[in-house]
């Protein structure tokens, strides 16, 4: 389970973030890309059962906002969104070249969108 020692530099930025003039915490905004390799649901848990408790952010609601990644063969340029990506298909070619030269564009991350 590494979602937790993901989700403690997290609220350290969340905590950063609710030290500018933030008092009643109400929500708790975290994007979470689908290829991150991070499970939502993990996360959630690490954060509202391990981190908040005791804190401000106890009884803040928290929002997981998943994005759909973004791939792109370097060599024939063809780009794979979300829609294109099935369970069952393989990423380790290119669906369209063959070629084993793919980049993660967007859809990776794990970043903290905004505590309010």
């Amino acid at each position: 389970m590494h979602e937790l020692t993901l989700a403690r530099p997290l609220f350290a930025d969340m905590k950063a973030a609710a030290g500018k003039g933030l008092k009643n915490i109400t929500r708790v905004v975290i994007a979470v890309g689908a290829a991150s390799g991070v499970d939502p649901d993990f996360l959630r848990h690490s954060l509202k059962d391990h981190l908040f408790e005791g804190t401000s952010f106890a009884s803040a609601a928290l929002e997981i906002i998943v994005s759909e990644p973004l791939i792109k063969c370097r060599r024939c340029s063809k780009s794979l969104s979300g829609k294109d990506i099935s369970a069952d298909m393989p990423l380790n070619k290119c669906p369209s070249c063959g070629s084993a030269a793919l980049d993660v564009v967007s859809g990776d991350e794990v970043r903290l969108v905004a505590v309010i």
